[in-house]
């Protein structure tokens, strides 16, 4: 029996052991990455990454795990965790381009009845902008993916 159907974007060393504990746990996973080359391998059970057995991967393809490049399949989903990149540029600054993207799109995809949820946040679902950001852009950010999808929320990043 299912506990639910949720999304997670982003099958990288974060997103895909997340993916496969939900998985094994019982809740219905659709793994969403852009890379279609990542995308076609675990649909093969192939792990891309040392800490997820290709086993494992295997044995739920069938059952609680699939995975896709298609967003648009967010809309059968009632939670979706994004679990991108958000390497540090050379001023030790995060390079918010994934995240930002990633959201984007997510709030474009979500059903009317669904609230997006954005796990790294803490809980309370923050934005925190750094001291140089630009705020005006990170205002902008913030409100439009808050108001984009009839009032869901769907922003809150550890690093913004």
């Amino acid at each position: 029996m299912s506990l639910g159907r949720i999304a997670v974007v982003g099958q990288g060393y974060v997103g895909l052991p997340l993916s496969i504990c939900a998985a094994e746990a019982g809740w219905n996973v659709v793994g969403i990455d852009v890379n279609s080359e990542i995308v076609q391998s675990l649909g093969h059970g192939i792990s891309h990454i040392e800490d997820v057995d290709s086993t494992r991967i295997k044995v739920l393809l069938d059952s609680f795990y699939e995975v896709t490049t298609d967003f648009s399949m967010i809309k059968n989903c009632s939670v979706v965790i994004i679990c991108v990149p958000t390497p540090l540029d050379k001023n030790n600054k995060p390079n918010l381009n994934y995240l930002i993207t990633a959201a984007k799109l997510v709030a474009e995809s979500c059903a009317r009845n669904m609230v997006p949820v954005v796990l790294e946040c803490g809980g309370k679902d923050p934005v925190i902008v750094d001291s140089d950001a630009k705020l005006k852009l990170a205002a902008e950010y913030a409100v439009w993916s808050a108001m984009a999808n009839a009032g869901q929320s769907c922003i809150g990043a550890e690093r913004v």
